[in-house]
């Protein structure tokens, strides 16, 4: 019941953490109520699988590309610094997961999970989907998605602020985020602007996307 991992040979790389588990000689006792890990893993302790068992509760199941812990890699966790929660992670493991939009796989460090539950207060459910690189982009994408709706609720929007806007349409399309209708809007910027100092670049990367 409990998903756990050899380790693989490759992860990608986290520029603080690295692309290894990092060993710290300590796993936690399964056989103890006192120990708690983190749902998503499906990871419980024999007491209370047993009382799953008795109350005829559902347990729920690790996927195939869900998260596995890998062994020895334990952090003791401080609850006194987690966000209150129904409850409480008491350790963190390394854990091998597999990316949402790259598909590569990656390691949810232990320290990284201490740092986000402690250190920035995320709670509990907060949870790691994707490895580093693509986390970076997924900013990115918010921060041109944000960008994009200040710009629309401009009355009357300068041609450099449409031009930012037309960026942001092309981006959000290329990103899966919006529909490539949204390129219609950039074509009628391009006919009515066409000698704008960002015009060249905007037909360069519309041929790019289309």
């Amino acid at each position: 019941m409990i998903p756990m991992s050899g380790a693989r040979k490759e992860y990608v790389e986290h520029p603080r953490y690295g692309t290894a588990p990092r060993l710290t000689g300590l796993d936690a006792d399964m056989d103890s109520m006192e120990v708690h890990l983190h749902y998503r893993l499906c990871a419980f302790t024999k007491p209370l699988l047993e009382a799953f068992r008795r109350g005829g509760w559902w347990i729920p199941q690790p996927r195939d590309d869900g998260p596995r812990l890998i062994p020895g890699t334990a952090i003791a966790a401080d609850l006194t610094r987690q966000s209150a929660a129904t409850v409480p992670v008491t350790h963190y493991f390394d854990e091998e997961r597999r990316c949402l939009d790259c598909r590569r796989w990656f390691l949810f460090f232990a320290e990284e999970q201490r740092f986000w539950y402690e250190e920035l207060r995320f709670p509990i459910e907060a949870d790691c989907v994707r490895c580093h690189p693509c986390r970076r982009v997924e900013r990115e994408r918010q921060r041109t998605k944000q960008e994009y709706d200040d710009l629309m609720t401009l009355a009357e929007p300068t041609p450099d602020e449409m031009a930012r806007m037309a960026f942001a349409r092309i981006l959000l399309v290329e990103a899966g985020r919006f529909h490539a209708r949204q390129l219609e809007h950039v074509r009628a910027f391009l006919r009515r602007h066409p000698d704008h100092e960002q015009s060249a670049a905007l037909r360069s990367r519309m041929e790019q996307s289309v």
